[in-house]
């Protein structure tokens, strides 16, 4: 009778024993190292995002040198020059520089003749342009002018500065 009390005692502590390993395995490897996982890619997301704000940061200030010099020379030449804009587009990947060059008014025009233009801040390439000559209809003006501004939107849509 001694003997099947220890038996039971024996097999109930090696059930609980099997038990508390299984359960201690199953935390390991559902709840403990999954969340380390998720943890370090978390982590590893983080770095990235820092890097790429760094990146585009460093982008923004080197476009806005860019632009600056651009300006520069320009008002060097004697051109007028209004408006000046610097924007690092980061999807494109791309350092714009907008500028404004009033031409005077048309005898007789309600509306001045000027120029905008888009170029690439860092080769001076020639992205956009819009021509207004002030002797056209304003319909017109008006016409080519919304489409202008919606390509420039388009290009210009993350922050400016």
């Amino acid at each position: 009778m001694k003997n099947s009390v220890t038996d039971k005692v024996l097999k109930i502590s090696i059930i609980i024993a099997i038990l508390l390993i299984g359960f201690s395995v199953f935390y390991y490897f559902v709840i403990f190292q999954p969340s380390k996982q998720r943890e370090a890619s978390l982590q590893a997301a983080q770095k990235i995002q820092t890097e790429n704000e760094k990146y585009n940061l460093e982008m923004q200030l080197k476009c806005r040198n860019s632009g600056e010099k651009l300006f520069q020379e320009e008002q060097d030449d004697r051109i007028p020059v209004i408006q000046p804009h610097y924007h690092y587009n980061s999807k494109l990947n791309l350092c714009l520089y907008q500028a404004t060059h009033m031409d005077g008014y048309p005898q007789g025009a309600s509306f001045p003749n000027f120029r905008i233009f888009i170029e690439n801040g860092f080769t001076g390439e020639l992205i956009l342009l819009y021509v207004q000559n002030g002797s056209d209809p304003e319909k017109v003006i008006n016409e080519k002018r919304d489409k202008f501004d919606k390509q420039r939107d388009e290009l210009f849509e993350s922050s400016s500065f």
